[in-house]
């Protein structure tokens, strides 16, 4: 297990490095990692080494690579699209070589399509917007303001959020 980067294209131009955790002896499979989005990438992450640690062991390449802004990038998340994570999991699988792909819950919405592979328990977008304006409301409602989940959902399709 190695920590590297990649390069990681900007919304506005140019590249970024992120980091990413590799298991790379140069074997045929090259299996690229999309983590799970948000909160369930922390949840998640001890899970989602124990299994790039397994599938090393039975001779498979893995890349885990950082989205922007999220773990250690320097990239603002408030200046991200989920498309940018998308852009950046093309890049990852340029840049590494992929031949697969291992998405995990909503890494399933951002992976490259021309990769074969794995979606292991995948989420929908829908459901991922549901828990974040939720959350959104709760935030709210703690800072003092009323928001709702509907008018969050009516503002965010005329204007987003």
């Amino acid at each position: 297990m190695t920590p590297t980067s990649y390069p990681c294209p900007l919304p506005g131009g140019g590249d970024a490095e992120e980091y990413a955790l590799v298991f790379d002896q140069e074997r045929p499979v090259r299996l690229l990692v999309v983590p799970a989005l948000l909160d369930e990438a922390n949840k998640l992450r001890r899970f989602t080494v124990e299994v790039m640690r397994r599938l090393d062991g039975a001779g498979h390449d893995c890349f885990l690579p950082d989205l922007p802004g999220c773990n250690e990038s320097r990239q603002y998340l408030s200046q991200l699209e989920p498309e940018d994570w998308a852009t950046a999991m093309h890049a990852a699988a340029r840049h590494f070589g992929a031949t697969h792909v291992l998405a995990i819950r909503g890494g399933g919405l951002i992976l490259p399509p021309a990769l074969g592979g794995w979606h292991y328990a995948p989420v929908k977008g829908a459901s991922l917007l549901k828990t974040l304006l939720r959350a959104r409301v709760i935030a709210a409602r703690e800072a003092g303001r009323e928001e709702s989940v509907d008018g969050l959902f009516n503002q965010g399709l005329e204007q987003g959020l």
